[in-house]
């Protein structure tokens, strides 16, 4: 060991990045975990816990969290938007029987 060196001798060459890495990986799940996903919402829960796996795989870079984020976000708010159209045109078609029958 060097003179005046503060590593011990047990203490590896990027071991510190690891800790660095496990301790955003355990920040990062905690945030996600954090998220107020409302009872009933079972695909926002899948997603959140999908992350959540795929963070405690490897260590997380922040830009590979968005990308896991981000795709299946987008396929959940496109089947939101299917879904909503479909019930804009479910009760559409309620209104109009209801006016038809009460005409």
């Amino acid at each position: 060991m060097i003179e005046g060196s503060q590593e011990s001798q047990d203490d590896e060459p990027g071991e510190e990045s690891v800790d660095d890495d496990a301790e955003l990986t355990e920040k990062i799940i905690e945030a996600v975990g954090a998220w107020p996903i409302p009872d009933g919402a079972e695909r926002a829960r899948r997603i959140q816990e999908n992350l959540m796996a795929a963070v405690r795989g490897a260590f997380p870079d922040p830009q590979m969290v968005a990308y896991l984020a981000v795709g299946p976000l987008m396929v959940a708010m496109g089947r939101i938007e299917v879904e909503l159209l479909d019930a804009r045109r479910r009760i559409g078609e309620l209104e109009r029987a209801l006016a038809e029958r009460d005409s």
